[in-house]
């Protein structure tokens, strides 16, 4: 997936993310590095869709196989400071670290 439309993706939710409801269109991000089809989502269903680590796909699209997924892209950042993201319930400690 070509990191620039990725970036688009993400100006874009933050242009247009006016009203919880409100529908935002993105760019396909398929292993086509033309692709230029639109996908309208919300905010909740493109902040599910990250949370995952998947792209933005339209339809019969498919990933890029070679672009990282969301927990090698985890990787590769600096750890979140605890006053950056506030306090952690142990359920949700547990989820993160996979303990």
């Amino acid at each position: 997936m070509s990191i620039e439309r990725r970036e688009v993706n993400e100006f874009r939710l933050r242009a247009f993310d006016r009203e919880a409801d409100r529908l935002i269109a993105f760019i396909c991000e398929c292993a086509d590095a033309n692709c230029r089809r639109a996908v309208t989502l919300t905010r909740a269903a493109y902040d599910d869709l990250r949370r995952q680590g998947k792209p933005i796909l339209f339809p019969a699209h498919v990933p890029d196989e070679d672009a990282p997924l969301g927990a090698e892209q985890r990787e590769t950042r600096a750890p979140p400071m605890a006053q950056e993201e506030g306090p952690r319930s142990p359920e949700a400690l547990e989820v993160e670290t996979g303990s």
